[in-house]
């Protein structure tokens, strides 16, 4: 894995070093259209339709980035957004439901712990966009494939601090830029993680298999 001052160089020069920028401003508006969806939704019915858009919101967020990470798409297309709510909905509604109540859970207990499990829960998300998996089995996947990488993505999340004071300063509009910019940073950091995990899986876990094999052959 990079480091973090990596991660946000290579989030500015995918988004352009034009603040203004096309491809800025398409990342930017997803941003701003899923967080004003999941608020307007939490206002109008209390929180409820809330946790059943913001699965499926996630999901579609997390396509657009990652299909902007990959070159797929020179802009954000507003269209991938929706990706969620086409045949996804219960899966996503059930995986965003999961995460909000083990982390809930583990926060009953104390603060840490719950700040812990939200890191290991972190590539829920990304995993069954990748992988199409349920609930549990995505939130499994994504303790394992956090395992050793929690405090990376805590020291990435941490670099952004600084960032977000400015934007605070700057009427807090600029908070805006710094959240796509930290968004887009967290995408470049989940891809990589997602590659060394399948790299593990058919190399080296593979390698390790045939040794615990030949053991137990002994």
């Amino acid at each position: 894995m990079k480091r973090a001052r990596e991660y946000r160089k290579e989030s500015r020069e995918l988004l352009g070093h034009e603040l203004f920028g096309a491809k800025w401003m398409w990342a930017l508006l997803v941003l701003l259209i899923v967080s004003a969806t999941v608020s307007a939704a939490a206002g109008v019915t209390c929180g409820i339709a809330a946790l059943v858009v913001a699965g499926p919101l996630e999901y579609g967020c997390i396509r657009v980035y990652l299909r902007l990470v990959r070159h797929e798409d020179e802009h954000a297309e507003i269209m991938h957004l929706w990706a969620g709510f086409k045949g996804k909905i219960g899966q996503t509604f059930v995986v965003e439901l999961l995460q909000y109540i083990y982390i809930f859970l583990w926060t009953l207990l104390l603060i840490i712990p719950g700040i812990i499990k939200s890191y290991a829960y972190a590539a829920t998300m990304y995993l069954v966009h990748e992988q199409d998996l349920s609930g549990n089995e995505a939130i499994t996947a994504s303790r394992k494939l956090m395992k050793g990488r929690k405090w990376k993505l805590f020291c990435l999340d941490l670099s952004f601090i600084g960032w977000y004071i400015v934007g605070f300063l700057c009427l807090g509009v600029g908070v805006l830029w710094v959240q796509t910019y930290h968004t887009m940073a967290k995408t470049l950091f989940f891809e990589d993680a997602m590659k060394e995990g399948e790299k593990c899986c058919c190399g080296h876990c593979h390698h390790e298999e045939e040794k615990v094999e030949v053991v137990d052959a002994k």
